[in-house]
């Protein structure tokens, strides 16, 4: 919950990090976590049709904290007067770098750019043009929101139901020898 936000910070200058200035996010951060791991525990020792459903709702909760946080990094942009493209660029980073950090150091494919899971970074990225398009359009804070963390929801559904990956460039075909 921290990662893709204390990077964007570390690029920008903008330091101490976010979570040195508030600690509130790191506390948030580590409640969550705990929180997570305790039910995560209790779960697994349940085997009844919630636990089946557990799945939907992950991905449900990871789709609104994708949006949630490219958000965040569009309007801490906004905050250092960046232009469009970078707050977009601050707005992907915060909601992906710190799965990149995680994948990088489990020795894992980064989710990100592995183009046999589903497009992960559309949902930020469509986030955040939606997020600067509805505040081009002058609408409330609240208004800006909504349709960012819906954005976010709906493209990780279509994604997912659609099978949607990231394009990839695929190796030149191998020869195969003629035999005589």
């Amino acid at each position: 919950a921290t990662g893709g936000g204390t990077v964007r910070d570390v690029l920008l200058g903008n330091t101490p990090v976010f979570w040195v200035k508030e600690p509130e996010y790191l506390q948030i951060a580590v409640a969550c976590a705990l929180g997570t791991f305790m039910i995560w525990t209790l779960m697994g020792e349940l085997t009844t049709p919630i636990v089946a459903g557990m799945d939907s709702l992950i991905f449900a909760v990871d789709s609104v904290g994708l949006g949630a946080f490219a958000i965040i990094g569009v309007r801490n942009a906004l905050r250092m007067k960046l232009g469009v493209l970078p707050s977009i660029a601050c707005g992907v980073l915060t909601a992906t770098g710190g799965g990149v950090i995680r994948d990088t150091l489990c020795k894992k494919p980064v989710r990100v750019l592995n183009t046999h899971d589903e497009a992960y970074a559309a949902a930020p990225l469509t986030t955040s043009c939606v997020y600067l398009t509805a505040r081009a359009m002058q609408a409330s804070m609240w208004q800006r929101v909504l349709v960012g963390m819906l954005a976010s929801v709906m493209v990780r559904c279509y994604a997912v139901g659609a099978e949607y990956r990231l394009p990839s460039i695929m190796s030149p075909p191998v020869p195969v020898p003629l035999t005589a």
